[in-house]
């Protein structure tokens, strides 16, 4: 049996980390966002982002998970972006995504415990994270992780949806 492996992210990742959240959108998503729309996500488009965002924000914590020499999910953190909301909590998950084919397999949960590990490690004490409030399996897996749901929401729009999204608290990151 093959074991995950985690490691910072790197450039040469881009494309793979790239391609995860185009698939990633188009399965999370399909009951939320507008068919169309996931079927334009452009993955060329993607990697330039991916590409153009590396340096210019190289003080995030990023992670890629490995299984069998191959790049099958990633996270991304650091300071909370939103302390004037979320005042609670000193850090931010801001994106955490699996291949697909990956999902329900206990991936998940193991990639979470390892990027809220290196949270702890960079001396943060608490983390929140963004979800749809639609996106029920998402916020079931952020319950199952020890999230707690707080009573702050925000509105976000992505193709010209307007969109809330909630909010879940994690303290003391002992998972």
């Amino acid at each position: 049996m093959s074991t995950v492996k985690f490691r910072e992210m790197s450039y040469e990742d881009l494309s793979d980390v790239a391609n995860i959240n185009v698939l990633a959108w188009k399965y999370a998503y399909k009951d939320i966002l507008s068919p169309h729309f996931l079927e334009n996500i452009s993955l060329k488009e993607k990697v330039r982002n991916w590409q153009n965002g590396f340096e210019k924000y190289s003080d995030l914590i990023r992670l890629v998970m490995i299984l069998d020499d191959k790049v099958i999910g990633y996270a991304i953190g650091a300071q909370n972006r939103h302390l004037d909301l979320v005042p609670n909590s000193e850090s931010e998950l801001y994106a955490i995504y699996l291949n697909p084919h990956f999902i329900d397999r206990g991936h998940g949960r193991e990639l979470f415990k390892h990027f809220s590990k290196v949270i702890k490690d960079n001396s943060f004490k608490s983390m929140c994270v963004w979800v749809l409030e639609q996106n029920m399996k998402a916020r079931g897996f952020y319950e199952k992780m020890g999230g707690i749901l707080t009573p702050i929401s925000k509105e976000i729009e992505i193709d010209k949806n307007k969109l809330n999204e909630v909010c879940y608290e994690f303290h003391g990151l002992n998972l």
